[in-house]
């Protein structure tokens, strides 16, 4: 849905500099550039990310709550690339690492203050759980691990409880054993 991202820098150069390094780093390169305005992708059918001298010829500002979201395929690429971050000069904002059951990722502000971070979902936490329940579960057992559902009763649990008498069912990232 996202077709690019634009953000404001003061001094093109040095931003262009942190970026070519930064987003070189997952194959983007720049698809588009004037002197006032940079764009770097990576695929032809994915977002771009875009620096540019502010159009009013004011001073760069950051958004108040606005922050830039890079996706990544493994944990071990956001921490390479928030490190990257970090030694060209982009400042922390919470190192790279989990953020709950299955989402990985580390914050840093780029050098005019704009808020990004590099992310990945991961199947940590639940998923380790219901790898580990299949790998010792055997017949007869009831194996239960709750979720989004506090209530094991919950209308859509009890409705799969009464679909499923026998066998096994995935549910909210559980799986539960009848």
């Amino acid at each position: 849905m996202i077709g690019y991202v634009t953000l404001g820098a003061d001094d093109l150069e040095k931003s262009a500099k942190f970026y070519d390094a930064l987003l070189g780093e997952m194959g983007a390169k720049r698809m588009m550039e004037s002197d006032s305005f940079i764009a770097w992708l990576a695929a032809p059918q994915q977002p771009a990310i875009s620096i540019t001298k502010p159009h009013d010829g004011k001073p760069a500002s950051v958004g108040n709550g606005t922050m830039v979201a890079i996706a990544c395929d493994k944990p071990e690429t956001v921490d390479r690339l928030y490190k990257k971050a970090i030694a060209l000069g982009a400042t922390d904002e919470g190192p790279a690492g989990p953020r709950g059951d299955t989402f990985y990722a580390g914050y840093f502000r780029d050098l005019d203050g704009n808020k990004l971070n590099f992310f990945c979902m991961t199947l940590s936490g639940w998923g380790r759980r219901v790898r580990r329940a299949a790998a010792v579960w055997a017949p007869g057992h009831r194996v239960y691990f709750r979720s989004a559902a506090k209530n094991l009763d919950a209308p859509p649990l009890r409705a799969l409880r009464q679909t499923h008498r026998a066998g096994s069912f995935v549910w909210a990232g559980a799986i539960f054993v009848l």
